[in-house]
């Protein structure tokens, strides 16, 4: 009996220490395995007009800070979603690519879009796609690496990898989303790049569907985290 009690030991410390000298698993920043994009390098710059849009409302509002913190919260108050961004925002727009002035802010929007409908709420065979985004907020942050578009409707995020670069420029097209950018030497060099709306398909559709339903909250966790 005492031998083997000697050994229960000795196997609890080595598991002890094991979990110890283990490294500590850091948690993944948002977007980390945002899949690589179909973007489409241009000799030059997009031509057409961005166009005039008017901005949506509705009952969900949107707060971000300048620090990259996000919430999303109902017309009663009730936090649906609180996370944060890679980094600092340093560009915003919302809807269909309007621009916003402020990189933080409190914002209202709709709670109920043209992609939270389905796929059959999306204009699909229109020449101006742009009016299938509203209800859409689009966020750049100072890493440059990941746009983060948010869907208060929903509650939903999805996350757009962009083409390596820095001092980029967002322009929403009625037929693709192009980024511009400035090289640091000087501004008359630049590159381009075009994305096709419809080649965003499948992160619009998740972006559009309902959220799974939350556990009842507590007093310690009163709302769900991204």
């Amino acid at each position: 009996m005492r031998l083997g009690a000697i050994l229960l030991i000795a196997a609890s410390l080595a598991a002890q220490d094991a979990t110890n000298l283990a490294p500590a698993q850091k948690p993944s920043l948002p977007g980390a395995h945002a899949p690589t994009l179909p973007w489409r390098s241009a000799p030059v710059g997009p031509t057409a007009t961005t166009g005039s849009q008017q901005p949506s409302s509705g009952p969900m509002r949107v707060i971000l800070d300048s620090g990259g913190g996000l919430k999303i919260l109902d017309a009663r108050g009730i936090v649906w979603l609180r996370t944060g961004l890679r980094g600092r925002p340093i560009r915003v727009w919302r809807d269909g690519g309007i621009p916003i002035g402020a990189t933080s802010g409190t914002w209202g929007f709709p709670d109920r879009t043209p992609l939270s409908q389905g796929i059959g709420g999306l204009p699909l065979g229109q020449v101006d796609f742009r009016p299938g985004l509203q209800g859409l907020l689009w966020i750049l942050d100072d890493e440059e690496r990941i746009l983060t578009v948010v869907h208060p409707a929903t509650t939903r995020i999805a996350y757009l990898a962009l083409p390596t670069g820095t001092g980029l420029e967002l322009v929403f097209l009625p037929d693709a989303l192009w980024v511009v950018q400035n090289t640091p030497e000087t501004s008359r060099l630049r590159s381009y790049w075009s994305l096709p709306w419809l080649s965003l398909l499948p992160q619009f559709i998740a972006l559009g569907s309902a959220p799974k339903p939350e556990k009842p909250g507590t007093a310690l966790v009163p709302f769900p985290n991204s």
